[in-house]
């Protein structure tokens, strides 16, 4: 009787694991993306749960940033390569003026959406910028770091499309 029960109930508690925590919502790699919402100088909104179903880019970045300006390269080259990914550039500096990040970004010619959502700062616990996620068609992220090459990200969005 005793080895019955544990063979039910061992399938029951790792299923109850597998759904309720290991895909809880969070911030590594392994859980699914916290939402969040950005909007940009125009007042259009990106919300990270309306792109469920899609690959996911993001890129957590301030304008003052020497690697983040770098990083309009790596993710414009991924742009222009590769249709089925959704790139969104996140300005996390809550000091950051209106006009200051409009000049920014007509001068960095983006081709995706740019937002602010400086709550994501500590939502997203970021504390070296660029800090780069993948989120996958399932909303789990999948990649997280700093500066990221054009090659590594088309690899991500190759193995995660």
């Amino acid at each position: 009787m005793g080895i019955a029960l544990i063979i039910v109930l061992l399938p029951a508690g790792y299923l109850v694991w597998d759904t309720y925590f290991r895909f809880r919502a969070g911030i590594d790699v392994g859980s699914k993306a916290t939402d969040f919402t950005a909007v940009n100088p125009d007042g259009e909104v990106f919300t990270l749960s309306e792109h469920l179903g899609e690959v996911v880019v993001i890129d957590f970045m301030a304008i003052w940033c020497g690697p983040c300006k770098a990083e309009i390269e790596e993710l414009r080259e991924l742009h222009e390569n590769e249709e089925a990914v959704i790139i969104v550039s996140v300005e996390i500096d809550p000091t950051t003026r209106t006009d200051a990040f409009i000049d920014y970004i007509e001068e960095n010619n983006f081709l995706w959406f740019v937002g602010s959502s400086p709550e994501t700062l500590r939502t997203y616990e970021v504390s070296l910028i660029p800090t780069i996620l993948v989120v996958d068609r399932q909303g789990i992220i999948r990649y997280r770091g700093t500066y990221t090459t054009y090659e590594t990200l088309q690899g991500l969005v190759t193995e995660y499309s």
